[in-house]
């Protein structure tokens, strides 16, 4: 990383929205755009870089759920 620029974590369970199909979740696109851009944009506003894991997300209910096949190439993007 270069010096000056202000990284941070953020959860993707509060991005990722999925369906309760734990190991192979689906993510519902529509929730996930709208909490995507609820949580990153004031982020990215305020000159952070926002670092995401990949690979999880969260039902509606708030469980954790293992993405299926490809779900690391949707939270990479």
């Amino acid at each position: 990383m270069r010096p000056g620029l202000d990284a941070c974590y953020v959860d993707a369970r509060r991005l990722i929205v999925t369906n309760e199909d734990h190991g192979r979740a689906e993510p519902i696109l529509d929730l996930t755009y709208r909490s995507t851009e609820r949580e990153l944009l004031p982020l990215i506003h305020a000159g952070q870089i926002p670092v995401v894991g990949g690979f999880i997300g969260a039902h509606i209910g708030g469980a954790t759920t293992t993405l299926g096949r490809n779900g690391s190439d949707f939270t990479g993007r």
